[in-house]
């Protein structure tokens, strides 16, 4: 019985494949361990618990080791209330566009993100029942329960307060005894979204009411994040 020989050009084929495979796996070690050190950098500057999701954009990988980054996305979820804040952050997704690794920190472009305050997180840090209007979509209705009077209802906006927090604004109490209302009225106002600590030059723009809760849109130009340690 006779066995064929490989022929030179398909020696060579195989052989590139061999060696594309290889530096494919390679590429792509190496873009896990840029989102991990861009996990540590997040975490480290938002004083983060735990590390976020980091995926990295644009290929190969090795050509943007010693140069710019094109595109990093980053999502948080459960972000805890910063210190002296009562409520959690459900979400938040970043997009960082030309990212410079310099030294112990990265250096970024552009930052955009949102981030997301559920209504059951708002209920559990308040004791009041949210959900969206039903008419007026760009305010947010909270429902306390009251003994012997019943289920007190009022209304507000959600606008940017002075700093990385959210203020509930314009309370309208349309019904219940205007006591017992305007304390849950007070009660609200007194209550900010306080966001975790974002990264120097990254503010908020603006919040919308959604049907799941609030949205904040944030941005941010020349942004530096602090890489941990290794």
């Amino acid at each position: 019985m006779h066995h064929r020989l490989t022929t030179g050009p398909a020696r060579l084929g195989l052989v590139t494949l061999l060696l594309g495979a290889l530096l494919l796996a390679g590429d792509r070690l190496l873009a896990t361990w840029m989102e991990k050190q861009a996990a540590r950098a997040v975490a480290a500057t938002m004083r983060l618990a735990d590390e976020p999701s980091v995926r990295l954009y644009g290929f190969p990988a090795v050509s943007q080791f010693q140069g710019e980054i094109d595109r990093m996305d980053v999502g948080m979820r459960d972000l805890p209330p910063p210190e002296g804040g009562r409520i959690r952050v459900s979400s938040l997704d970043a997009r960082l566009d030309g990212v410079q690794r310099s030294g112990t920190s990265m250096d970024v472009d552009t930052f955009s993100a949102v981030a997301r305050v559920g209504y059951d997180d708002l209920s559990a840090a308040t004791g009041l029942a949210f959900h969206t209007h039903p008419e007026r979509p760009d305010r947010i209705v909270a429902e306390a329960s009251v003994p012997v009077i019943g289920t007190i209802t009022v209304s507000a906006q959600v606008e940017v307060a002075d700093g990385d927090s959210l203020s509930f604004t314009r309370v309208e109490v349309p019904q219940g005894p205007p006591a017992v209302s305007e304390r849950i009225a007070e009660a609200l106002q007194k209550r900010p979204i306080d966001l975790p600590g974002l990264p120097e030059g990254v503010s908020i723009g603006k919040a919308e009411v959604t049907g799941s809760g609030v949205a904040v849109r944030l941005a941010g130009e020349q942004v530096k994040l602090d890489r941990a340690e290794t």
